[in-house]
């Protein structure tokens, strides 16, 4: 019987060890593809927010530790998979959930680029087009359906072409060799 509560007391203890082991870390950023079996995305959600390290973000950036994943071969768990994000299951998901904690999961590292864009001569666009946009960037990594206004082109002293425009309130640049499909929203 004593024995039954000592291994109730380790457990907690290893639960407190993971929690304040949480708070001396920055907090991991969870997303979530696909749809999970024991419940809805939103109340994983607010489970994911409930813990003291973890935070559910909806996209997979370089900024995001882990991906919980319930079918391995979509865009989001290919995309995280590329990057090095740590995909998971919806079981792990839960386990994390019940110990109160996540592990400790490096974010990937983000590619250095060595291309700063001074070289180029931009050209106002007659018209800014609104256009739905799938990309390749340099890692290789695909993103799909994209708005973005275009706003300028230019050619680089290298030769290469570039479209420039606004996705929401930022300037990117797309090298027109890397552009999957465009079309006009």
């Amino acid at each position: 019987m004593f024995g039954l509560f000592r291994k109730n007391k380790n457990k907690e203890e290893q639960t407190e060890t993971a929690r304040s082991a949480s708070t001396n870390q920055t907090k991991s950023k969870v997303a979530i593809t696909g749809k999970l079996l024991k419940m809805e995305r939103s109340d994983a959600a607010a489970l994911i927010n409930n813990l003291e390290n973890a935070d559910f973000v909806k996209s997979v950036t370089y900024e995001t530790n882990y991906l919980v994943a319930t079918k391995f071969d979509t865009a989001k768990a290919k995309k995280a998979a590329k990057m090095g994000i740590a995909v998971i299951s919806e079981t792990e998901l839960f386990s994390y959930i019940e110990e109160g904690a996540f592990p400790h999961s490096e974010k990937p590292e983000k590619p250095k680029r060595q291309w700063n864009g001074d070289d180029l001569a931009w050209v106002k666009l007659d018209s800014n087009r609104f256009v739905l946009l799938d990309y390749v960037d340099a890692d290789g990594v695909l993103t799909e359906q994209r708005i973005v206004q275009l706003t300028q082109e230019a050619v680089g002293s290298t030769g290469l072409e570039y479209f420039g425009g606004m996705v929401g309130f930022s300037f990117r640049t797309f090298r027109k060799d890397r552009i999957v499909s465009i079309s006009d929203v």
